[in-house]
């Protein structure tokens, strides 16, 4: 298998799993209408739905609205307590998580030059960008940011690199000031490669394909069409950069992670959309939805449906063997986010069985249901972080393997 082809698979994990809980992931609907949203959207069939009651991991491709997409999603049962959550999944984090994340912060809202400062690229990539020519570039830029380092660098002088370093740092900080301002108006457009790529038509397009938003909480929908003009209550905006190691090369990551906390049907929900700003190699776009659907079971007992669904666009499936490739990458996808799903599951109903129901029960009032929630959302993201990386590292090894390194 070439190369390239684990190299996206790595990515596309890392993406849909760590990206996922940037934000926290939860919400919460009736159980007949997550059925609905499960049936229509992922065209669950009865056997699928009697595998999620038995408890296990369900995961699905989503039909594709492009030749370079991947879409899926992910749905398990949970129950646990989060009492016995946060000392598990915290040190399984502190022990993998590091491997793979080589650095990260906030971008505050509104930005300042400081929240990038710790971003610094490794020489290859300051090298690609010094050969860097409109339609022809090994990073993924605009034409503006080629322009912008042909002519604002020296690259003759013995300071080149640390002079890229810095410019690379005001590129970006100019950009998430501008999407801060105009939204999706102001989103990259790749230029690259031959056929630009443009950011501002392929976001909207992957949002309207997402399961459960657009129907279930188009007033949701319609906040992040409209960002940053509309408002709503109840959302919650963050803006991350990483740097990630993957493979040979290591990727620079923008991300807007908005988190919308409602009642719905008097029932507490979160939901979170994360969607790509920018990334330095392979995606061309990427959006994901995550959610957690509260319930009560047949003993009354609060029961937790998570739903992740990504779709991703990548630069390699658009070409000759581009078929083949999708197939490969979504076979493991599946594969690595059902082990996510089913570990995550073993992980929270680890907790101990006399847990107090007045803090379970998902339709009490006050703290206890909310706290509940609240608590699982983060646990959740340590356990999905921590797998992805378990699996990230394996397929390092066989790339390692493969190579006879």
């Amino acid at each position: 298998m070439p190369c390239h082809v684990r190299t996206l698979q790595k990515l596309l994990i890392f993406a849909a799993l760590a990206w996922a809980g940037a934000g926290a992931c939860l919400a919460q609907t009736p159980s007949e209408e997550f059925r609905g949203v499960l049936l229509k959207d992922a065209a669950f069939t009865a056997e699928e739905f009697a595998a999620l009651e038995r408890g296990e991991a369900v995961v699905k491709s989503l039909p594709a609205t492009d030749k370079r997409e991947v879409a899926f999603c992910g749905v398990a049962r949970l129950r646990g307590d989060p009492a016995t959550l946060l000392a598990a999944f915290k040190e399984s984090l502190t022990r993998s998580g590091n491997r793979v994340i080589l650095g990260g912060g906030r971008v505050g809202t509104p930005p300042a030059p400081e929240d990038l400062q710790a971003l610094s690229l490794d020489n290859g990539e300051v090298e690609d960008m010094k050969r860097c020519a409109v339609g022809d570039c090994k990073v993924k830029l605009s034409a503006a940011m080629i322009a912008r380092l042909r002519s604002e660098v020296d690259w003759a002088a013995p300071g080149y690199r640390p002079a890229a370093d810095r410019l690379f740092r005001t590129m970006l900080f100019d950009y998430v000031r501008d999407y801060l301002a105009r939204g999706d108006a102001a989103l990259v457009e790749y230029d690259d490669r031959a056929g630009a790529v443009r950011l501002r038509q392929e976001q909207p397009t992957l949002l309207g394909s997402l399961p459960y938003l657009n129907d279930s909480a188009p007033e949701f929908a319609a906040y992040l069409r409209g960002f940053p003009r509309a408002e709503l209550p109840g959302v919650e905006n963050v803006l991350h950069w990483s740097e990630v190691q993957v493979g040979l090369k290591p990727i620079v990551l923008l991300t807007h992670t908005a988190t919308y906390t409602r009642r719905h049907d008097d029932a507490p929900q979160i939901l979170v959309a994360t969607k790509q700003l920018y990334a330095t190699h392979y995606f061309d776009s990427s959006l994901s939805l995550t959610l957690l659907t509260s319930a009560t079971d047949e003993e009354g007992r609060a029961v937790a449906y998570l739903l992740y669904a990504n779709r991703s666009r990548l630069d390699a499936l658009g070409g000759l063997f581009g078929t083949v490739r999708r197939r490969v990458i979504e076979t493991q996808v599946s594969d690595g986010l059902r082990a996510v799903l089913q570990q995550t599951k073993l992980r929270t109903e680890a907790g101990p069985a006399d847990a107090s129901e007045s803090d379970l029960r998902v339709g009490n009032e006050g703290a206890g249901a909310r706290d509940w929630l609240f608590g699982r959302a983060r646990y959740l993201f340590l356990a999905l972080s921590l797998v992805a990386s378990i699996l990230l590292l394996l397929l390092r090894r066989r790339d390692l393997k493969t190579r006879g390194t």
